[in-house]
């Protein structure tokens, strides 16, 4: 109930109501133990950019390069030395099952753009790399955002090229 609460209109009032009596989607209980099973894909609801879309509809799309790519994702988003290299082996695991799989590709240019930001690797192998890494996934996908995120760092961390980072 809302009617201890004052409102500045009745419109007002009935949104509130109206809200409250709407079902909440309950949490399902998901054999891998996945608690947001109920929640759409953000890849499918994420409005398109430019360019091909980074959600495939290819029949060649397999579940095992998918779970590739968030492994990798979740390793690469631990920040550490290990962690990030183990990410990279993760995306060149996933990029050898599918080749033309941009998210992979971009997700694969800044672990090695942060690799190199770091110095855990040399910069001067590692910036060319991620650079080749980032074409690729944009070849695939124009609208690849880790891709351009990954220009920006190398851009700006490795070619002192400020005017160029900032266009990424």
């Amino acid at each position: 109930s809302v009617d201890g609460f004052i409102f500045n209109s009745q419109t007002t009032r009935q949104v509130v109501e109206a809200r409250l009596r709407k079902p909440r989607p309950a949490v399902v209980a998901h054999p891998a133990g996945n608690q947001f099973a109920h929640l759409p894909d953000a890849a499918a609801v994420r409005p398109r950019l430019g360019g091909k879309s980074t959600r495939s509809s290819r029949p060649d799309e397999d579940p095992e390069t998918r779970r590739l790519y968030w492994t990798a994702m979740f390793l690469r988003s631990q920040r550490t030395r290990e962690q990030t290299r183990r990410s990279v082996e993760y995306f060149d695991l996933a990029l050898k099952r599918q080749p033309h799989f941009a998210p992979a590709w971009g997700g694969l240019a800044v672990a090695l753009a942060y690799t190199g930001f770091q110095h855990w690797e040399d910069p001067a192998e590692i910036y060319p790399r991620a650079r080749e890494a980032a074409r690729r996934a944009l070849e695939v996908d124009g609208a690849q955002g880790e891709a351009r995120e990954a220009l920006g760092w190398i851009s700006w961390l490795y070619e002192r090229n400020w005017a160029a980072a900032q266009t990424e």
